[in-house]
């Protein structure tokens, strides 16, 4: 199981003390053998205001170094204010929120209903104002005119999350949910494959070890997100009990509840994963001064990461779980035509990219057996275990009718991800369907292998960020056919001006030589790349480092405009 901190717990906030900035929170999390983070939206800590595209580049860059993931982003969000220029105001600021959260690499952003909100007094933030304001604005209304509110902009912020490969994690957060059966309704009603579930044992209203499985058996799958929260205190014995304070009621000891949440996150799946994070440091109550807190020390915390690695079932300290998706990709390397020595050398480059990376994992087929939705014998994997296929084939494959749609309807209809690779534009030229999907077929290679003057397009895009505007690479450029810039966003192109036209062959009288581009397909998202013919292409670091990027947007692990867009002016 995976744990890691959620970093509400050092955002100034809760407790009489500066807030940890972000990258010494990374630090800290490596410091006491955390997997990762999760990011709370708001100030001083995940606020999109401060955090443009090249800074949460950046930030995504400290963490990798570090060795840690951001699993998250947590929004602190309200689409129940009877106002609608208020609820407008939080759709612009959930858009915002979601373009972060793509830009930080993490998949997953948790998202409320309602909330209350929070204040400062002057520091130290309380509940009590914000929750009695929350039933004077909302008396006149039924709660089924909330609830309708809550839903749309939900539906309209789920779409924003899909367009960016984000899901959304729905908590069971009060005030307008009350329990996991209203979370489960508004998942359905949305309707959206961008939203989830974030089922938080510590806000069910019932916590007996029968409601929290059954809670855990009737979420399911769709669980992608959890927390557990509390407070500590360090007893005189210098043992650390956990509990919880709700609405101001201390409602118990955490132990007690705490190995049933555990258990029931492995009811949802095999492969749940677990994030540890420590409580929020707390605050000795004016109302119970017999209650002696403490807040936690350097020699407590890393007392609870030992105590949590090594008896995580027996419940000693509050933590945030995560089932994590877990990505593959499958390389079919088939060929009924030209043998390209390199593909090897890309399916050896693709499996280390994304082994080193902790992206995705990859599988080889020389076959086409497994594109199909079609159970396969000895529990073999289908189109439905991946999230991604890549083509270096050419030719016709040894595919039927049926394997056909399969694909297409992979792409298209569960919006997964096809990448072809170099001479997959030779591959089914007489299908004119994969044609259609891909982009376009190849139509000669006037020029063979040369120093080729590549230009990028969308220097904006993944796997182009950090490429120069210009540069060449000896390597083989594929000419296109049955290619319109009407359908496809180029990514990469061969600078026409520097080559030589008049060579046999040269048939585009446009002069526009696509070398990558993307598009959508239906749901999914297909990106070409013709790159790779030369076995030391793959073994280049910019190139490793373009085609993590585009795996990684091929599964909506990164944002990236994908819309259709003219050639520039020349």
């Amino acid at each position: 199981m995976k744990v890691g901190l959620y970093s509400i717990t050092y955002l100034g906030l809760w407790y009489r003390g500066e807030a940890l900035p972000l990258p010494a929170l990374i630090t800290r999390a490596k410091e006491y053998g955390y997997d990762g983070i999760e990011i709370d939206g708001k100030r001083p800590h995940g606020n999109p205001l401060d955090w443009p595209t090249p800074r949460c580049r950046e930030l995504r860059s400290l963490a990798d170094g570090e060795g840690i993931d951001i699993f998250a982003v947590a929004a602190n969000n309200d689409f129940s204010n009877p106002v609608p220029e208020v609820r407008e105001a939080q759709i612009c600021f959930m858009r915002d929120l979601i373009r972060m959260t793509a830009d930080l690499g993490a998949p997953t952003l948790r998202v409320f209903l309602a909330w209350w909100g929070v204040t400062r007094h002057p520091q130290l933030a309380t509940y009590d104002i914000a929750k009695r304001l929350w039933p004077v604005i909302h008396e006149p209304f039924s709660r089924e005119e909330i609830w309708g509110w809550c839903r749309e902009a939900l539906i309209e912020c789920a779409g924003y999350a899909g367009d960016a490969g984000v899901t959304l994690a729905l908590q069971n957060h009060r005030p307008v949910i009350h329990d996991h059966h209203d979370v489960l309704r508004m998942v359905q009603e949305v309707d959206s494959p961008s939203l989830k579930i974030c089922l938080d044992a510590p806000l069910m209203p019932d916590r007996s070890a029968a409601a929290i499985h059954q809670a855990a058996r009737e979420v399911g799958p769709l669980q992608v997100l959890s927390h557990f929260g509390g407070e500590f205190e360090r007893r005189p014995a210098g043992t650390i009990r956990g509990f919880d304070v709700f609405d101001g009621v201390m409602r118990g000891d955490t132990n007690q509840y705490y190995k049933d949440f555990v258990r029931a996150m492995h009811v949802i799946s095999s492969r749940s994963l677990s994030q540890r994070a420590p409580s929020r440091p707390s605050r000795r109550p004016a109302d119970n001064p017999g209650r002696i807190i403490h807040v936690i020390s350097e020699a407590m915390m890393k007392l609870l990461q030992y105590l949590l690695v090594m008896s995580i079932s027996l419940g000693v300290a509050n933590a945030t779980f995560a089932q994590e998706k877990k990505r593959r990709l499958l390389v079919i390397g088939q060929s009924k035509g030209y043998q390209h020595d390199s593909i090897s050398t890309a399916m050896a480059t693709l499996y280390n990219i994304g082994r080193a990376s902790h992206q995705w994992d990859t599988f080889f087929r020389t076959d086409c057996a497994a594109i199909t939705k079609r159970p396969l014998k000895w529990g073999a994997k289908n189109l439905d275990a991946f999230d991604a296929v890549a083509f270096f084939t050419d030719g016709d494959l040894d595919m039927d009718d049926s394997q056909k749609a399969d694909l297409l309807s992979f792409v298209r209809d569960d919006g997964k991800g096809f990448i072809g690779i170099h001479s997959a534009a030779i591959t089914f030229l007489s299908w004119p369907e994969y044609g259609k999907m891909l982009g376009g077929y190849f139509d000669g290679h006037p020029w063979g292998e040369f120093k080729a003057p590549l230009v990028v397009e969308d220097s904006s895009f993944p796997g182009m960020q950090h490429l120069p505007q210009e540069f060449t690479l000896q390597d083989e450029i594929y000419q296109i056919k049955d290619f319109s810039r009407d359908n496809v966003r180029v990514l990469l192109r061969l600078d026409a001006g520097k080559v030589d036209l008049s060579r046999k062959g040269v048939r585009r009288n446009d002069k526009d030589f696509a070398v990558i581009w993307a598009r959508k397909y239906g749901k999914g998202r297909v990106l070409y790349n013709g790159l790779g013919h030369r076995e030391d292409v793959w073994e280049r670091p910019d190139i490793q480092k373009m085609w993590l990027d585009m795996v990684r947007w091929s599964m909506r692990g990164l944002s990236g405009d994908a819309t259709p867009r003219p050639a520039p002016a020349r």
